[in-house]
């Protein structure tokens, strides 16, 4: 299947269902689900989280680039971005 561009699949697997997104940095698996569509919903929101937080990251490279912020806060705004991600 695929959601904005993104190739996904939701596979059933004992214990229930899980998640895999093909992202570009190779395989990202989520799961176990009691449900396809609880399986669906967290991978969906997972890669509406990645591509926000991608925009934004661009817009920081650009801040940096005409030291509208200096190294010290690229670096948290970044790490806080990705986080954001992976919660």
């Amino acid at each position: 299947m695929e959601y904005l561009g993104q190739q996904i699949e939701v596979t059933e697997q004992e214990p229930g269902w899980i998640s895999i997104w093909w992202h570009e940095g190779g395989m990202i698996q989520l799961g176990f689900f009691p449900t396809a569509p609880e399986a669906w919903q967290a991978v969906t929101e997972l890669i509406q989280r990645d591509l926000a937080v991608r925009s934004l990251l661009t817009m920081i490279d650009e801040w940096r680039d005409h030291d509208r912020i200096d190294d010290l806060e690229y670096a948290l705004g970044v790490n806080s971005l990705v986080e954001f991600v992976l919660t």
